[in-house]
């Protein structure tokens, strides 16, 4: 599922590493990228075997990831799924990672993506479910940091100036599971439930006016993805009235 949240995370400029292990890992981000998803894989089983005695659990883990993507991206649901697993094991017991790290976060919804493909709609919404309240007690959290109420936003376009992205992660993070919590309701659930989705979006809405502004692609890509939901469950009124 592509969102419009995730272009926030963008990657710098990138530059191959002179350690072997790592270039594999960056060469096969690089076939991912490019959606050469075969080559990405024989690659990271090449890169697994080099870290096999090195013990670096670390790089074992950037591994899992890479790999856990590229089956993801390739539709390969179980092998995916059964990586994210993996990854999240790894993430709780080795790196001491909580399930309210970004990087718990992250797996956490794409798990659940790939439960609402494979049709476990229940797990599924438990996972987004379980996303969203996490990351909402984080938001409190972080703005607290700021000395900023979080319903009040007249001060977060001058804090997000001042401190960019250590400021704007974790909101943007909070409108990736708001809006990917939207588009699997709109997408599965039942027809009665979406106006449940139009309150996330607008919540993800006022995330993505403060980090990227009201006129900005992002902004307005969010809400076309938001209109195709609702026009593809018949529900065209409500669509229009969006974009309008």
């Amino acid at each position: 599922m592509i969102t419009t949240f995730k272009d926030l995370f963008g990657t710098p400029p990138f530059q191959l590493d002179k350690d072997p292990l790592k270039h594999k890992i960056k060469e096969a981000w690089l076939y991912r990228k490019e959606h050469k998803y075969n080559q990405a894989v024989i690659v990271l089983e090449e890169a697994m075997q080099m870290a096999t005695g090195r013990n670096n659990e670390l790089i074992v883990s950037r591994i899992i990831d890479e790999l856990a993507n590229t089956y993801y991206e390739m539709g390969k649901l179980d092998e995916a799924e059964q990586a994210f697993r993996d990854l999240l094991q790894r993430l709780m017991i080795l790196h001491t990672k909580k399930d309210d790290d970004p990087e718990f976060i992250d797996v956490s919804l794409k798990l659940s993506d790939i439960f609402a493909q494979k049709g476990k709609l229940d797990d599924a919404e438990i996972g987004y479910k379980h996303c969203v309240a996490r990351q909402m007690k984080v938001i409190e959290r972080h703005m607290a940091k700021y000395s900023i109420n979080y319903g009040g936003s007249h001060d977060i376009p001058q804090v997000v100036n001042q401190y960019g992205a250590v400021f704007t992660d974790p909101l943007a993070l909070y409108g990736l599971c708001l809006e990917q919590y939207a588009h699997f309701i709109a997408r599965y659930r039942e027809e009665k439930r979406i106006d449940d989705t139009a309150q996330l979006i607008d919540e993800a809405l006022k995330i993505s006016y403060q980090i990227y502004g009201i006129n900005c692609f992002h902004t307005i890509n969010m809400l076309n993805n938001y209109s195709a939901l609702l026009i593809n469950r018949n529900s065209g009124p409500k669509a229009n009235f969006i974009n309008n």
